[in-house]
């Protein structure tokens, strides 16, 4: 009996209430979930040790295993990436010495098929996150010896849009171990694995420097999704087994 007089109570307050505010209040829980559910969801993540490091199941195979001598070509832009186990490598100036591909490529493209992100453009030596991906200053074009450092903008992940730079990255946080990011840079393209994420406080370097011998390329974004509080860097390793 007591339960159906509070029930009556409640249908009786629900009749005096104003219809505009009912409907404020359920737009208001609305946004609320919208930014919350995220956030919930990405705590709930880091608190089960998504985000700790990862090894790889089965370490790739040397690089100096997979190497052989490519075939001369016309220019720098010729060499293209075949299906067999050749690593493209940048070819030598006349002289013998290392070719320096940033005096000749101030830009270059970045897919990740699992995203949507397709032929995203990466501007070289570039802190400008609002027209293109960038490279940040002074790490290696991808495809060299070190770690290629890239970092693009993220939002709630509801409104992210692959063809948006302030929105790029916004999905970042699903890519997993194994997963593939292709790179073309002046006609070579690179295909890397993912293996390691990390999260890390914004002010922290360490993951900046290759994590040791090989070829690396490293994305970063900002999260929680919608905060600036923290960095998460994918850190994926040239796959030397070609395509």
């Amino acid at each position: 009996m007591p339960f159906f007089l509070l029930l009556c109570y409640i249908i009786e307050r629900m009749r005096k209430i104003n219809f505009f505010s009912l409907l404020s209040l359920s737009l208001g829980l609305f946004c609320l979930g919208m930014v919350g559910l995220p956030l919930i969801s990405w705590q709930i993540s880091f608190a089960f040790g998504e985000f700790e490091k990862e090894e790889i199941i089965s370490p790739l195979p040397s690089e100096s295993d997979y190497l052989s001598p490519l075939p001369q070509a016309s220019g720098f832009g010729a060499i293209l990436l075949s299906s067999s186990n050749v690593l493209p490598t940048p070819p030598p100036t006349p002289s013998g010495s290392k070719f320096n591909r940033k005096a000749f490529i101030s830009e270059f493209t970045l897919s990740i098929p699992k995203l949507g992100i397709s032929d995203a453009k990466v501007k070289v030596d570039s802190e400008d996150l609002d027209h293109a991906l960038a490279l940040f200053p002074g790490t290696v074009l991808p495809g060299e010896e070190g770690n290629a450092f890239i970092s693009g903008h993220s939002v709630l992940p509801q409104f992210f849009n692959p063809k948006n730079y302030k929105t790029i990255f916004s999905t970042l946080p699903k890519l997993e171990k194994g997963d593939e990011v292709l790179v073309n840079v002046g006609g070579v393209e690179y295909r890397f694995l993912v293996f390691e994420k990390r999260v890390v406080e914004p002010k922290d370097t360490s993951i900046i420097p290759p994590p040791g011998p090989g070829k690396y390329l490293t994305l970063m974004t900002c999260v929680p999704p919608g905060t600036s509080l923290k960095r998460l860097a994918v850190i994926c390793k040239l796959d030397v087994r070609g395509s």
